[in-house]
């Protein structure tokens, strides 16, 4: 799956994690932040692996606000 990232590089990409969790690090975080230079990132503070269902709100809102500008 990695060797297809370059192909995607340019798309614009919204990460949304929560830094509760203990999988995502930011070195992940940064590792996908630097695979794709046109990103927004959405970090949830208290929030696990599950952003969906840990922060329904804040989810929503932040695709709301990211789709508002693509």
């Amino acid at each position: 799956m990695e060797a297809g990232l370059p192909d995607l590089a340019e798309l614009p990409v919204l990460i949304v994690s929560g830094n509760a969790h203990i999988g995502f690090r930011p070195r992940e975080r940064e590792r996908l932040e630097a695979s794709f230079p046109n990103h927004k990132t959405v970090a949830l503070d208290d929030v696990g692996l599950y952003v969906e269902s840990d922060a329904p709100e804040a989810f929503v809102a932040a695709i709301r606000d990211w789709s508002a500008t693509q």
